[in-house]
C-alpha cells in the first residue's frame, strides 16, 4: 500500500490506484496523512471534512467515512479483526504507516538525504536522490484541506522544502562540474520564484563558471532591480559578496568541490552536559541510542520513572559529541508545561534571547540554521505537545539540529526512533554479578570479591526486592551507612507496600517509587518530616539559611523545628537520600530535593495545610534579600549581586508566585528593586517581563511609578524607544503621587534619564531629572546629589560645548571617588567619553573608557555592552582596527544575549564599516570570532 499525497490524493493497493470515492473521504484521509502516526482528534477530523458548516449528523456520518477509508486501505482485514492501519486512539484516530508508504514522508526523508550527501561531497548521489524526491511531487499537496487554518503551516513547510530541494539540486549539478546545465535549469526556476536570492546567487555563479562573466554581473543587476522594485529591499550579504568577488576575479570562484576532503580539521565540540555518576549495566543501551542517533535526528529514550533515562541520555550524548561539532546542550524541561516554557528553557540553556517581536522557536531555528548541534531534552513527559511543536520547528530540512529526548512515553513526532528502557537485569552474562547488583555495590563502594557469602546473598535479595529499578536500588543503597546489608535486605523485603512490594508492570512500578519515598518519609522523626515537607517550596539549589527560614512555621506543635537544629536535620535528610547536597562554594553548600521527592513533599505540605505559610516565609525572605541592597554604587553592592545570583531560583520562584500564580503587591514592590541586577547580568528581557507583570498587579501609585520607570529603561535598552516613552510618560503623569523620601524612585529616574539621553530624547531626559530633583533634595544624601549632578551633565552634553562637559565630568568624577560611589564614577567617565567621541579624540577618550569599564567590573563583576561599544569606537579612531573589531564583536554578542540593541552610538556603524575597509576579510572575521568569547582580563589589556 502506498499513499500518493503530493498532488491529487490517490491510494495504491498492490499495483492499482484506487479512488477515494468522494470529496469528504479524501479530506478525511488528507487530515490523517498530514498528521501521520499521530493521534488526530475527532473535532479536527470534523473540521477537515465539513469545515465551518458541519451537518447535524456529522459525528455519526464521520464514522461512515472512517469505515469507507478503512475498507479501502485494509481490503484484506477479516470481519471482527481489529484495524492495524487506521486505528482508534483516545477519542480520535491515528493512521499508522512507514515513511516508505507515504509520498510526503518519503519526500522529507530524501530531502535530508540530499543535504547529507552534499555535505559529504557526493554530488552525483545527491542529484539522484533529489530527482527521486521530485518525481514524487505531482502537484500542490493536500489541496483538499489547504484552506483549513491548522493545515496552512504544515503544507507551507512542504512547499518550502520542495523549493529548497530544487536549490540543493542545483548545488549538486554545480558540484558535478556542469554549470551550463545549471544555467539552463535556473531560467525556469527563477521565472517561478523571482524573489529567491539563492537562485539568483546560483545563476550568477553558474554563468561565471561557464565563462560568461558579463552575464553573471548583469544577473546581479537584474536581481537587485527585481528585489528593489517588487519587494523594496537591497540584495542580501551573499549576493553582494559574490558580486564583489566576481569584480575582483577571485580565483576560488572557479573551484568545484567534487570529492569529500581527505582530512577535516574540526574545533573541539562544546559539551554542556551535567556531570553524572558512572553508568552501570547500560552498555548495550548506550550503543543502541548512539546507533539510533546516526539514523534519525529525533531519538527518544522512553521508560518508567526511575529507570535511569537521564543518566543514559547524558552518557550517550557525551559519546556522540564528535558528530555534533557545534555543541551538545542539556535542557531540563521538568518545570515546563507549555510551548512558551519549553522554548524558554532551550533558549536559556543556549544562552540566547528572543529578539523583539520574535518567538523562542523562530530564534532557535535561526540559531541552528548553520550549526550541527545536539539538544538533550530531559523530562519531556509533561509537555509532549509542546516538545512536538518545538521539534516541528527545529527538525526542518534546512537545519542540522539533532534531538535526544527522555520521556515516559514517545513524543509521537515524524520519524522519531524510540529506545525503550526497562529495569536493570538481575543476572549477569557470565559468572560475575548482574548489572543491578553491580549498581548497588558501586553505590556502597564495595567490590564484589570483598563480600562474604551471606552479604552477597543479602545484596541479591535487595535487588530482587526492588525489581532492578535503578532509583529504588540507589535509595536502598543509601541506607548502607546506617544499617548492615542483612538489615537492609530484611527492611525492603518485609516492609509491606513499600520496596518489598515492587512488582512488574508500569502501574505497580509507579506505586513502587511512591512507596519508596513514602517509606523513607515515615522513617524520619517528626522534625525531619516537617522540614522535608517545607523544603518543597524551595527550588533546587537552596541554601541552609533558606531552609532555616521555612523550617519554623509552627503549624503542628509536635513538629516544631528549631532553626538551630536545621543543619543537622539537613545532613540527616541527605544521608537518607531525600535531599542532595552540591559541592561547597563561595555561596555555601546548596541543597536540592529530587523532582519526585519534592512532589511527594509538596503533596504532604498541602495535606497538612502548611503550603501558604511556607511560601509566605520564602517570599518574605526574598523581599528582605532584595531590600538589603546597599545604596547604588557602593563597592559592597557587588556582594549583594552575588547573593542574589546565588539564590536566583528562589527570587524567581517568589516573583512567579507573587506576580503570576497569586499576584499581590509584594511582587510589585520587589520587581523594580532588581533593576540593577538584571541590568548588570545581561538579563534585560527577563527584568522587563517581570516588570510588565508587576504593572498588571500594582495599584499603589508609588509602585506603579517605580515599575513604569524600570520598564522604560528596559525598553530603551532594547531599542524600543516609542514604547519606552509611553511608559515614561505614564510615570511622569503620576508624579504627584511620588513621595519625596523615595531614593529607589530617584535611582530609577536617574537610570531612565541616562537612557533617554543615549536615545537622543533631551526633553524627556530633562523631565526625568526634574522629577528626581525634589526627592534628592529631601533625602539630603551625598550619593544621590552626585548622581543627580552626573546625570545632569550627561543630559547637558547633548547640547553643551564638549569643553564644558569635560570640566563638569572631571569634577563629578573626583566627587564620586571621594564618596566611594562607583556608579557615579563610571557614569562621569561616560560623560567624558561622549564628549571625546563627539570630538573624535581617542587620546582623550580611551583612558576614560578603560577607567569606566574598570569601575563597572569592580562594582558588579560585569562590563556592559554599550560601554564596550564605545571602547570599540575609540580603538577604531586610534587605528587599532583588529582590536576594535574584537571589542565590537564582544559588545554585539553580549547585547544579543541580553536582548539589548546594538549599536547604540550613532557613530558606531560608520566606524565598523571603517574597520571592514582597513582589514582583509579574513582578518576581520578572525577578529570578530575572537571577540565573541573575550573575558574581562583580555578586555582590560586593550
Amino acid at each position: 500500500m502506498r499513499f500518493l499525497d503530493l498532488g491529487t490524493l490517490q491510494v495504491e493497493v498492490g499495483m492499482e490506484s484506487q479512488g477515494l470515492g468522494g470529496r469528504r473521504p479524501a479530506r478525511l484521509l488528507s487530515a490523517l496523512l498530514l498528521h501521520l502516526n499521530q493521534r488526530v482528534s475527532t473535532d479536527l477530523l470534523l473540521d477537515a471534512v465539513w469545515g465551518d458548516d458541519p451537518t447535524a449528523g456529522a459525528s455519526s456520518t464521520l464514522e461512515t467515512h472512517i469505515w469507507r477509508v478503512r475498507r479501502l486501505i485494509e481490503p484484506g482485514r477479516a470481519r471482527g479483526q481489529l484495524p492495524s492501519v487506521l486505528i482508534n486512539d483516545s477519542g480520535g484516530y491515528r493512521l499508522v504507516a512507514t515513511g516508505d508508504q507515504v509520498d510526503s514522508a518519503r519526500f522529507e526523508q530524501l530531502c535530508f538525504v540530499v543535504v547529507d550527501l552534499i555535505s559529504a561531497g557526493e554530488p552525483e548521489r545527491a542529484l539522484r536522490a533529489a530527482d527521486e524526491a521530485l518525481s514524487l511531487w505531482r502537484g500542490a499537496p493536500f489541496d483538499q484541506i489547504a484552506d483549513r487554518e491548522w493545515a496552512i503551516g504544515p503544507i507551507a513547510r512542504l512547499q518550502e522544502m520542495q523549493i529548497q530541494l530544487l536549490e540543493r539540486r542545483i548545488d549538486a549539478i554545480m558540484a558535478t562540474a556542469e554549470p551550463a546545465q545549471a544555467v539552463a535549469e535556473l531560467e525556469a526556476l527563477l521565472a517561478a520564484h523571482p524573489f529567491r536570492e539563492r537562485l539568483w546567487w546560483q545563476r550568477m555563479l553558474a554563468l561565471y563558471r561557464t565563462g560568461r562573466v558579463e552575464q553573471a554581473l548583469e544577473t546581479y543587476r537584474l536581481a537587485r532591480r527585481a528585489l528593489l522594485d517588487e519587494v523594496g529591499i537591497e540584495p542580501g550579504h551573499d549576493l553582494v559578496e559574490l558580486h564583489r568577488r566576481m569584480l575582483s576575479r577571485d580565483p576560488t570562484l572557479d573551484l568545484v568541490a567534487t570529492a569529500r576532503p581527505q582530512a577535516v580539521v574540526r574545533r573541539r565540540t562544546e559539551v554542556h552536559l551535567p556531570r553524572s555518576r558512572r553508568l552501570i549495566g547500560r552498555e548495550h543501551d548506550e550503543a543502541a541510542v548512539m546507533a539510533a542517533l546516526e539514523r534519525s535526528r529525533l531519538v527518544t529514550i522512553a521508560g518508567p520513572a526511575g529507570c535511569g533515562k537521564t543518566r543514559l541520555a547524558v552518557e550517550a550524548a557525551r559519546s556522540a559529541a564528535d558528530r555534533f561539532p557545534d555543541g551538545v546542550w542539556f535542557v531540563d524541561l521538568s518545570d515546563a508545561t507549555d510551548a512558551d516554557e519549553v522554548g524558554a528553557a532551550v533558549m536559556a540553556a543556549l544562552e540566547l534571547t528572543v529578539p523583539a517581536g520574535g518567538s523562542p522557536h523562530t530564534a532557535l531555528a535561526a540559531y541552528g540554521r548553520d550549526r550541527r548541534i545536539l539538544l538533550l531534552l530531559d523530562n519531556c513527559e509533561q509537555a509532549l505537545d509542546a516538545v512536538g511543536v518545538l521539534c516541528d520547528d527545529l527538525l526542518g530540512p534546512d537545519l542540522q539540529i539533532g534531538v535526544l529526548a527522555t520521556s515516559r512515553e514517545p513524543i509521537g513526532f515524524g520519524d522519531e526512533l524510540v529506545h525503550s528502557l526497562g529495569p536493570l537485569p538481575l543476572a549477569g552474562a557470565g559468572a560475575g554479578p548482574g548489572p543491578a547488583v553491580s549498581l548497588f555495590l558501586d553505590r556502597i563502594r564495595i567490590a564484589a570479591d570483598g563480600l562474604s557469602d551471606s552479604d552477597r546473598e543479602a545484596v541479591e535479595q535487595i535487588c530482587r526486592a526492588v525489581d532492578g529499578i535503578p532509583l529504588a536500588i540507589e535509595l536502598a543503597a543509601a541506607l548502607a551507612p546506617t544499617y548492615g546489608l542483612a538489615e537492609i535486605a530484611d527492611l525492603v523485603t518485609r516492609d509491606p507496600g513499600r520496596l518489598a512490594a515492587i512488582g512488574r508492570g508500569q502501574a505497580r512500578h509507579h506505586q513502587t517509587l511512591s512507596s519508596a519515598i513514602d517509606r523513607s518519609y515515615r522513617l524520619l522523626t517528626p522534625a525531619e518530616q516537617a522540614l522535608h515537607r517545607r523544603l518543597s517550596v524551595l527550588p533546587p539549589g537552596f541554601s541552609r539559611e533558606l531552609a532555616e527560614t521555612v523550617s519554623g512555621i509552627g503549624v503542628d506543635p509536635d513538629a516544631d523545628v528549631d532553626a538551630t537544629t536545621v543543619p543537622g536535620l539537613l545532613a540527616r535528610l541527605v544521608h537518607r537520600s531525600l535531599l542532595t547536597a552540591g559541592p561547597t562554594s563561595g555561596a555555601g553548600t546548596r541543597f536540592q530535593q529530587l523532582a519526585p521527592i519534592r512532589a511527594h513533599a509538596a503533596q504532604l505540605l498541602a495535606r497538612t495545610g502548611e503550603t501558604a505559610l511556607a511560601e509566605q516565609q520564602r517570599d518574605e525572605w526574598t523581599r528582605d534579600l532584595v531590600g538589603s541592597r546597599p545604596r547604588g554604587g557602593r563597592p559592597e553592592e557587588r556582594d549583594w549581586y552575588r547573593a542574589v545570583a546565588a539564590d536566583l531560583p528562589t527570587v524567581r520562584a517568589t516573583l512567579q508566585h507573587r506576580l503570576i500564580t497569586r499576584p499581590d503587591e509584594l511582587g510589585a514592590a520587589i520587581a523594580p528593586k532588581l533593576f540593577g541586577y538584571w541590568y548588570y547580568n545581561g538579563l534585560i528581557q527577563e527584568g522587563r517581563r517581570w516588570t510588565e507583570a508587576a504593572l498588571v498587579v500594582a495599584t499603589d501609585p508609588v509602585l506603579v511609578g517605580r515599575n513604569q520607570l524600570a520598564l522604560a529603561s528596559y525598553l530603551l535598552m532594547e531599542g524600543r524607544n516609542d514604547d519606552a516613552r509611553r511608559a515614561f510618560e505614564g510615570a511622569a503623569a503620576g508624579a504627584s503621587a511620588h513621595r519625596d523620601d523615595d531614593p529607589v524612585l530617584a535611582e530609577l529616574l536617574h537610570a531612565t534619564a541616562g537612557y533617554l539621553a543615549v536615545a537622543g530624547d533631551e526633553p524627556s531626559a530633562r523631565r526625568a531629572l526634574s522629577l528626581a530633583e525634589p526627592i534628592v533634595a529631601a533625602a539630603d544624601d551625598p550619593d544621590l546629589f552626585v548622581n543627580q549632578d552626573v546625570m545632569s551633565c550627561i543630559v547637558d552634553s547633548l547640547t553643551a560645548p564638549p569643553e564644558l562637559t569635560l570640566a563638569r565630568a572631571e569634577e563629578n568624577y573626583g566627587r564620586a571617588l571621594d564618596l566611594g560611589n562607583l556608579l557615579a564614577a563610571w557614569m562621569s567617565c561616560s560623560s567624558v567619553d561622549a564628549a571625546a567621541l563627539g570630538l573624535r579624540d581617542p587620546a582623550l577618550g580611551l583612558p576614560w573608557c578603560r577607567r569606566l569599564l574598570g569601575h563597572q567590573e569592580e562594582l558588579a563583576g560585569h562590563v556592559m555592552p554599550h560601554q564596550l561599544e564605545t571602547l570599540g569606537d575609540f580603538l577604531t579612531l586610534d587605528g587599532q582596527f583588529a582590536a576594535a573589531v574584537s571589542v565590537f564583536s564582544c559588545s554585539y554578542h553580549r547585547a544579543r544575549r541580553a536582548g539589548a540593541s546594538f549599536p547604540l552610538n550613532r557613530i558606531s556603524n560608520e566606524l565598523i564599516a571603517c574597520c571592514r575597509r582597513e582589514l582583509s576579510i579574513d582578518d576581520f572575521d578572525t577578529a570578530w570570532t575572537r571577540g565573541a568569547t573575550l573575558g574581562w582580563t583580555e578586555l582590560a589589556s586593550m
